[in-house]
């Protein structure tokens, strides 16, 4: 069995890319601290390289930026390749299945709709129809 969950921050703003065939695609890295300290007392830090394709790619892409916390499930994979001056290299990194944002959110309500607000953004909430004086309801029944 090849499975492998692992949970650590991004060390980079993930960047969407394509393959020649238009398959979106990132490679990323997360740092991940060991469970121990060293002879010095400082923890030491795994940097684990994953790529997510597809979906998965595209969303966290849209979503997640540099120190973001996720979890990742996947698989782990071994990789030959020539590199441009003609070395063979080997390069084992982890192939995102599924990926969680674990990042915590707060709620703000708007009107009756609840939604999630990343905790980063301080920015207050401005509500664009005050000056009408009341609430504005927006309703798709007019287009019947």
């Amino acid at each position: 069995m090849n499975k492998v969950i692992l949970v650590g921050r991004t060390t980079a703003d993930p960047e969407l890319k394509y393959t020649g065939n238009n398959n979106p695609f990132s490679r990323f890295s997360i740092a991940i601290n060991r469970p121990y300290v060293d002879a010095n007392g400082e923890k030491e830090t795994d940097f684990l390289n994953i790529v997510a394709w597809g979906k998965e790619a595209e969303n966290l892409c849209q979503y997640q930026k540099k120190g973001n916390n996720l979890l990742v499930e996947g698989t782990i994979q071994t990789r030959r390749y020539t590199d441009a001056d003609g070395n063979n290299r080997t390069s084992t990194e982890i192939v995102a299945q599924h990926i969680e944002y674990l990042d915590p959110k707060k709620k703000m309500t708007v009107g009756d709709v609840e939604t999630n607000v990343e905790v980063e953004e301080e920015a207050e909430y401005q509500d664009p129809f005050t000056e009408y004086g009341e609430q504005v309801q927006i309703d798709d029944d007019f287009l019947d």
